[in-house]
Parts: structure tokens; C-alpha cells; sequence
């Protein structure tokens, strides 16, 4: 986990994003021991776009062993190893890459064939003893629902969200320098070594708009 990323607005906000995966886990998802159609993927890959793998994969770790303690059927620790991969392949797909419909389609096909199939369908062979053909025919079906919702959610709903965020995010720091620019000397800003190298940037964005005013 890249420490520059670990500020208060980050860690509040990937708390939010927990939040919203738990309460989407445990009370928006249709859920039996053999399947899970929902939207609990959403906050995952949105942490993933925003964050990286790594956040992503902690992320789905929490949010899964906090979901299966809140359900009757109970914690298994594969299924977090499972949530954790699943982070882990939308990490590396999303974060800071270009948005291309092929690489969404890519990585939800993997995580849901790779993970959700074949990985899952083992680990509720190894919980429950039901035949492995049985448990992956039922995951198989499932899955084939759920790919293109996943595709379509992260398309047109999951990199518009981020996108917003990261907008809203670049103004509040551009407000912030702007309202630090107050504490330097402007004729010093260049030689100050307390202003830091976006505050410098500011004030000269800043100075070639009055030069271009006047």
C-alpha cells in the first residue's frame, strides 16, 4: 500500500466504500450457500479504480469475513482468499489505466471464471462435500447472469463515479493551494523553501493569468 495514499480523505473515504460493500453483502444481495447474485462487486471495483490492488484486495477481505460473520451460513476462510484475488485482478486492471471496454470485459471474465466458478465452486466442495460438477454447474449459471450486469455497472456507472471523484478531488486541492498561496511572499513563492512544489505551480498558474489579464 503506497503510503502517499494513506491521507484522511482516502482512508475516510475507502471506509465509506467498506460500509457501503458490507450493507450491500449482507442486505442487497440475493444469497444461498451455493450462489450470490448482487451488487457487491461495485464498491471493490470502484476502491480498485481509485486505489489499486492492493486497497482493493483489503478492501474485499474485510468487507467478506464481516459479511459471512453476519450470515447464518458462517465464516469459511477460502472465500476470503477469493475476495482478496478478486481486489487483487481489478486492481491491476483499473488503476491508472485508460479505460477500455476489452480490459473491463477482460477482468471480469477472469475474476468470474478463475475465482467465482472454478475457486469457489472447489472451496463449497471442500465445505459442504457436494459433488464438485454439481456446485460448478450451479456457479456456472450464476455467472453467466451476473458477467455482463458487472461489465455494463463498471462501465457506465463505476468509471463515471471515479472520474467525478477524482474531479472534485484535483478542485479541492487547487482551492487549498490557492488559499496557501496567502501564508508566502508572492515575490518569495519561487525561493520559499516552506511552499511546496504544487503551491509554486499554483501561484504560477496564477501569475500568468494576471500577466495574460492585464
Amino acid at each position: 500500500m503506497n503510503i502517499k495514499k494513506c491521507t484522511t480523505e482516502n482512508i475516510v473515504f475507502m471506509g465509506i466504500l467498506l460500509a457501503v460493500e458490507i450493507v450491500i453483502g449482507k442486505y442487497l444481495t440475493i444469497s444461498t450457500i451455493y450462489l450470490k447474485i448482487g451488487f457487491a462487486f461495485a464498491p471493490i471495483a470502484l476502491t480498485a479504480v481509485l486505489f489499486g490492488p492492493v486497497e482493493a484486495a483489503v478492501i474485499a477481505s474485510i468487507a467478506d469475513i464481516i459479511i459471512a460473520l453476519l450470515n447464518p451460513f458462517g465464516y469459511y476462510p477460502g472465500f476470503t482468499v477469493s475476495a482478496f484475488l478478486t481486489g487483487i485482478i481489478y486492481g491491476i486492471a483499473f488503476y491508472k489505466k485508460t479505460p477500455k471496454m476489452w480490459r473491463v470485459v477482460s477482468a471480469v471474465i477472469i475474476s468470474k471464471l478463475a475465482i467465482s466458478v472454478f475457486l469457489n465452486s472447489y472451496w463449497l466442495y471442500k465445505l459442504t462435500g457436494q459433488a464438485f460438477l454439481a456446485v460448478l454447474l450451479i456457479r456456472l449459471i450464476q455467472n453467466i447472469i451476473m458477467i455482463p450486469i458487472e461489465i455494463l455497472v463498471i462501465w457506465f456507472i463505476i468509471y463515471p463515479i471515479a472520474k467525478l471523484r477524482n474531479k472534485m478531488k484535483e478542485k479541492n486541492i487547487l482551492v487549498n493551494n490557492i488559499l496557501l498561496l496567502n501564508e508566502y511572499p508572492a515575490d518569495n513563492l519561487e525561493y520559499s523553501c516552506a511552499a511546496t512544489p504544487q503551491i509554486r505551480q499554483t501561484g504560477n498558474r496564477l501569475s500568468g493569468l494576471a500577466e495574460t489579464a492585464y
